[in-house]
């Protein structure tokens, strides 16, 4: 298993727009990415909070947040931004 790999969390609705394409970014990130809006959750103590996605180095997913919430250039690479 590539620990890379995005896991679909079976069930689970994006708290931002209702849709069931969330996925966990990594197994070892336990935020929650909403493949429909773009938005990230982390969960806390009352739920999910929308993750700022420039609080987000390294994360493998953070591009493609950045590109579909319209905070990035999807013609621009990341590194010049």
């Amino acid at each position: 298993m590539n620990i890379d790999s995005p896991l679909p969390v079976v069930g689970t609705p994006c708290p931002g727009c209702g849709s069931r394409h969330v996925i966990q970014v990594t197994p070892a990130w336990p935020n929650l990415l909403c493949r429909t809006c773009g938005t990230c959750w982390e969960p806390g103590g009352e739920g999910y909070h929308r993750v700022n996605t420039q609080t987000c180095p390294g994360c493998p997913q953070a591009t493609y947040c950045r590109v579909v919430s319209g905070e990035a250039d999807p013609v621009t690479p990341a590194r010049f931004q």
